[in-house]
C-alpha cells in the first residue's frame, strides 16, 4: 500500500492525493491528514507524476470480501479437533509423569537434557 496525504488539486479543484512513489489507477493508497487521521483509498485517476510524487484523484477504497462461510466453518472444526488433540496428549504424558514416571525421560522426550 502506497502512503500519501491529502492535497487541492489545482485541475480540478477537488481534493486529490499526493503520493509518495509512482501510483497507478487501482492502486491501494492510505491517506494521512494533518491531525494524523489515516483513510484507505484506491487511485481512481492520475494527474500528473514527476519527482517521486503522484498527484492522483482517489475513490473509496471497496470492502473486504468476507471469507465463505464453510471457509470459516471447516477452519474452525479443524482447530476445535487439533486443540482437543492437543488436549488429550498433552494430560496423558501429564498425567503418566505425575503418576510416578521417570522425569529424565520425560524431560529427554521433549530434547531438554
Amino acid at each position: 500500500m502506497l502512503n500519501g496525504s491529502w492535497t487541492k488539486l489545482k485541475v480540478t479543484g477537488r481534493w486529490g492525493a499526493r503520493i509518495e512513489g509512482v501510483a497507478q489507477i487501482g492502486d491501494a493508497v492510505r491517506l494521512v491528514r494533518k491531525d494524523g487521521k489515516a483513510a484507505d483509498k484506491v487511485v481512481a485517476a492520475v494527474v500528473w507524476q514527476g519527482n517521486g510524487v503522484t498527484l492522483a484523484e482517489v475513490a473509496d477504497a471497496p470492502p473486504a470480501a468476507p471469507p465463505a462461510p464453510d471457509e470459516v466453518a471447516m477452519d474452525a472444526a479443524a482447530f476445535a479437533a487439533a486443540e482437543e488433540e492437543f488436549r488429550q496428549a498433552f494430560w496423558a504424558e501429564a498425567a503418566d509423569w505425575l503418576d510416578g514416571g521417570d522425569e529424565v525421560s520425560y524431560i529427554r522426550s521433549y530434547g531438554h537434557d
